[in-house]
């Protein structure tokens, strides 16, 4: 039985491979950003998300920043604003990440942050992050 989520994609950033970010003793990582459009709340979305690492063969980790065969972020969910034990909205470390903000910029570069009132281009132009963020694929056209 296939689920259906209520979920369009928008746009799909470039892929970069970038260094890892919090523990250098591991293999290079390949980010990427996807905007999208759901009626779905916030709680719900990352509840889909946890479950498409878990298919992916996510397992619990112990350590943090560790290597993991799928990590699914959101970023940013319109102009929300959450604090909870389990989601930060905006994420609480995106604007310390190059290899966040570059994607994000790729497709949302005027974005304003909730709670920053400072554009994604801005914040990325602002980042002290030095890793490296080289292009490894273009983005893919819907």
């Amino acid at each position: 039985m296939r689920e259906e989520h209520d979920l369009e994609v928008v746009r799909v950033s470039p892929v970069y491979e970038t260094s890892p970010w919090g523990v250098n003793d591991q293999s290079d990582y390949l980010n990427a950003v996807i905007q999208l459009t759901t009626t779905m709340a916030p709680g719900e979305l990352l509840s889909l998300t946890q479950k498409i690492e878990r298919q992916a063969g996510r397992q619990p980790r112990m350590e943090r920043w560790t290597e993991r065969e799928l990590d699914i972020d959101i970023l940013i969910f319109g102009d929300l604003q959450v604090s909870k034990s389990d989601l930060t909205l905006p994420h609480p470390r995106l604007i310390l990440r190059r290899f966040v903000l570059q994607p994000l910029s790729d497709i949302a570069g005027g974005l304003i942050i909730p709670g920053l009132g400072l554009s994604v281009d801005a914040a990325l132009a602002r980042c002290q992050d030095e890793g490296e963020v080289k292009l490894f694929h273009k983005a893919l056209q819907l």
